[in-house]
């Protein structure tokens, strides 16, 4: 008898664990699902993307940030059709991260004028005409890969104070893989290949260009273009290799303010010169390894420059200003 109620009670409490899971089911199903990005969408919160957006006939995602926002695309694509831009950004604390990838739009990321405190990082940005456009502040793009696929002309314009880009790979473009205009930016430790020049810098601003590996590049490697308004920085421990110019291009207007310090690079096997002087003052060239060029070393003899404790073979002149001992 005892066995008889212990059995009746235990059907009752599955039949209401049953009823409960049921009725919680039936309240999840009711639930609304968020709506699905479209094209051209704003956000102003953070998103993690469900699906793939596009192709877009124009622009991708807008992002306005009043307080800190993450898109975060979760491995999925957003795809243009050609024109348009992938990621808008405006405002403050704003991260956009992979995996993912952004495809065929005219600009893949563009960050508008007053836009601080970025992020972009492990995305994938191919066959955009530009990869991305910084017009802002304090932007960090690390760890992305940039591919025109002969479609871009630029990997990545900088323009504004306090950006650091490092560890991307980018190839592909028909003008620049980084174009540095008024800015101070780090560059440092990428890979930057099969571009036509690999980096050009020198409107105005102080660069340092470091630890970037630069090869098979159409043109020059690195082209430092000083104007009597701009200023030039640090380039070192850069590795260039079979660029089809020069590995380190100096020239520019004789500003007072726009010495180069060219130093412990490795330049190899440069159709044209390794390293290669012709404009502005008081560069110092120092410390470089440069081999199998065409001319390893080459001076205009008119810029202001000195030259020390370079490893070389050839020069032009054969003789070169020394640097005066430290």
């Amino acid at each position: 008898m005892l066995n008889i109620k212990i059995l009746k009670i235990n059907v009752r409490r599955n039949a209401w664990l049953l009823l409960a899971i049921l009725g919680i089911a039936s309240v999840a199903v009711a639930l609304p699902h968020p709506p699905s990005l479209a094209c051209g969408d704003r956000i102003q919160t953070s998103v993690k993307l469900t699906h793939d957006l596009g192709p877009c006939p124009d622009d991708g995602i807008h992002i306005v940030a009043a307080t800190p926002v993450t898109l975060d695309l979760n491995g999925h694509k957003i795809i243009g059709q050609g024109s348009g831009t992938g990621v808008t950004m405006f405002g403050d604390s704003i991260i956009v991260k992979g995996p993912g990838r952004i495809v065929n739009f005219g600009i893949g990321i563009n960050l508008d004028h007053g836009t601080d405190h970025v992020m972009i990082y492990d995305l994938n940005l191919v066959r955009n005409i530009e990869g991305i456009f910084l017009d802002a502040n304090n932007v960090r793009v690390l760890d992305n890969t940039i591919d025109g696929r002969d479609r871009g002309t630029t990997g990545i314009s900088i323009f504004g104070p306090g950006h650091y880009v490092y560890r991307n790979i980018i190839r592909g473009h028909s003008d620049f893989g980084l174009l540095l205009g008024r800015a101070n930016p780090v560059v440092s430790q990428n890979v930057i290949t099969e571009n036509h020049v690999g980096i050009h810098f020198g409107r105005e601003g102080s660069y340092t260009i470091r630890g970037n590996i630069i090869f098979r590049n159409e043109t020059n490697g690195i082209e430092a273009e000083v104007t009597d308004v701009g200023s030039c920085g640090t380039i070192e421990d850069n590795f260039l290799r079979a660029n089809g110019g020069n590995g380190v291009l100096v020239t520019g207007s004789h500003s007072l303010h726009a010495a180069c310090v060219v130093r412990d690079n490795i330049v190899q096997d440069n159709r044209l010169n390794g390293i290669s002087i012709a404009g502005a003052n008081d560069h110092i060239v120092i410390g470089n390894r440069a081999s199998n060029n065409g001319v390893d070393l080459q001076w205009d003899g008119v810029a202001g420059a000195c030259w020390s404790q370079n490893i070389f073979s050839t020069s032009s002149p054969e003789t070169l200003p020394q640097c005066p001992p430290f």
